[in-house]
């Protein structure tokens, strides 16, 4: 079973086969209802690309952009889950061999660079596997 992640957005521009589209993300205390004197509700602005089959929205219209769950998954293990293990296998490792926290953590923050460059030299196969669509 194929779940979709569903949000509304404002197209910004559109392009012969993509769409810019600005998302608004509401924190989870967003219903509460002394968000007003509450210094944690969160609203963050967020503008990404998507895919419109056939669709062509004009700027300023209300659209809606769908992601399926196990691409959204991928997305977060490979930014958040794969770069955290990472770092805390470098760092137990480092500081068990040298016994030294500073070189640990040293060694733990760069370990990811090489990780990341990964990512960017593959950023092409990515955004064909990690796609976002477009529903009016």
């Amino acid at each position: 079973m194929n779940r979709k992640i569903r949000h509304e957005g404002v197209v910004l521009s559109t392009g012969t086969d993509r769409i810019r589209v600005q998302i608004t993300r509401h924190s989870a205390c967003i219903q509460c209802r002394t968000r007003q004197y509450c210094t944690y509700a969160e609203k963050e602005e967020k503008i990404i690309d998507a895919y419109c089959p056939g669709i062509k929205p004009e700027p300023g219209s209300t659209v809606f952009v769908t992601v399926s769950e196990t691409v959204a998954t991928t997305a977060v293990l490979l930014a958040y889950v794969i770069p955290l293990f990472i770092l805390l296998a470098v760092l137990f490792i480092t500081y068990t061999l040298t016994g030294k926290e500073a070189w640990a953590g040293i060694g733990a923050i760069a370990s990811l660079i090489p990780y990341y460059r990964t990512l960017y030299a593959f950023r092409k196969r990515l955004k064909k596997k990690i796609v976002f669509t477009i529903q009016q």
